[in-house]
């Protein structure tokens, strides 16, 4: 949903290289070091500077001259830093919540866009400065180089990488390794990620302006669209935005009687809101249906040919996850297709949806996509409301 999208694009500020000020300048200048704040802060960055380990990799240590009058990060997960940045690229929003830091996006499946993840950030220790009072970060770059601030709540981009470390002080949430993070701006950069007015305006081929007006009005159309979802909840079947040229708000209803007058006056309210009837199932007939599918538990595929019987395939060990379309007034279910034996799809296969003399003759594989097909065929006349199966990947 739109609403879990936007919680991922939060954006306070665009990030900034460091202009030291003119104080700063003139002891540089003089031979001087910079003020650091305090006495520790410089003895850090001289035993960082004095300790670093020999690798195959100069080990970076930020220029005394460059570091601010702020501490140094110390949260819960920070590594020692190798590069500038390594592995895959993830951008998200950026939420920083007492000592852990974390990356907040949206996982990108095949068929599936929408599912909200979380990482705790592993940042390189010694290179990133940190402000507690506006929960902003500082950046130390090669090339003496200070990025920042980069604000809790921005859209940032990291290279990293993660594979099943987990953080306990951090909610036991996964734990990314990063030695590149950087934080959005209003104009393209090979490094730096678009704010969310200007991905947003990108993505929907809008002008920045009308970008930033319809994201001023979100916040109002959320809460208008909650209360009619109360005022028609017997009726709600789905809701959410269209992003085109014409942008709207809209709440869809079961059945073809127009909406009730409480309804249909809260929606004259607003310009870009908008009442839609026409569903044929409801929200909660869809929620109910979701709940006795229990993702393919209790659920078997056929799994014999012509009286040749081996045991019975669960469903639920092929399912990945289920979701409702509210946009297609539908329920999705997601099959990782590897996960179904040879068996069972040659079962598939030879069943009411095809005619094999004997077990020898079926097919030696089933196409994903028709697999997926029959899938849906022998599992959606179980069920009330309409089913689409997609492709989806099960790990294990």
């Amino acid at each position: 949903m739109l609403c879990a999208a936007l919680a991922m694009w939060g954006c306070t500020s665009g990030a900034q290289h460091v202009t030291r000020s003119q104080e700063q300048t003139d002891r540089a200048n003089a031979g001087q070091p910079a003020d650091v704040g305090t006495t520790e802060e410089a003895q850090v960055a001289a035993a960082l500077r004095t300790t670093a380990p020999t690798t195959s990799v100069p080990a970076f240590v930020p220029h005394l001259d460059e570091i601010l009058p702020l501490p140094w990060a110390d949260f819960h997960e920070m590594h020692d830093p190798t590069q500038d940045s390594a592995g895959m690229e993830i951008t998200g929003r950026l939420e920083i919540e007492g000592r852990c830091a974390y990356i907040d996006f949206l996982a990108s499946y095949e068929t599936h866009l929408e599912e909200p993840k979380r990482l705790v950030l592993s940042l390189p220790r010694g290179r990133i400065q940190y402000d507690p009072r506006s929960n902003e970060l500082w950046v130390h770059r090669r090339g003496r180089e200070v990025d920042g601030p980069i604000a809790s709540g921005q859209r940032i981009s990291i290279g990293g990488s993660y594979g099943r470390l987990r953080s306990r002080p951090c909610g036991n949430e996964v734990i990314v390794f990063t030695d590149g993070i950087w934080g959005c701006r209003r104009w393209p950069s090979m490094s730096h990620p678009l704010c969310e007015i200007e991905e947003y305006a990108r993505l929907h081929r809008v002008q920045r302006d009308e970008a930033q007006r319809r994201f001023d009005l979100f916040p109002v159309l959320l809460l208008a669209l909650d209360e009619l979802r109360e005022i028609e909840d017997e009726r709600a079947a789905g809701w959410g935005f269209d992003h085109g040229l014409k942008f709207a708000a809209w709440l869809w209803l079961k059945g073809a009687d127009p909406p009730s007058e409480t309804a249909q006056a809260l929606a004259d309210e607003h310009d870009d809101l908008e009442i839609r009837i026409g569903a044929v199932f409801g929200y909660s007939e869809l929620l109910e249906a979701q709940a006795s599918f229990a993702d393919g538990q209790d659920m078997y595929l056929p799994s014999d040919v012509n009286d040749e019987k081996s045991e019975s395939f669960e469903l639920a060990d092929a399912v990945t996850q289920s979701w409702i379309d509210l946009r297609e007034n539908e329920l999705v279910v997601s099959v990782d297709p590897d996960r179904v034996p040879r068996r069972v799809a040659t079962a598939l296969s030879a069943g009411e949806y095809g005619s094999y003399p004997d077990i020898a003759s079926v097919p030696s594989s089933l196409p994903n996509d028709e697999l997926l097909a029959t899938i849906q065929r022998v599992v959606e006349h179980r069920l009330d409301v309409p089913l689409r199966v997609t492709r989806g990947l099960k790990v294990p």
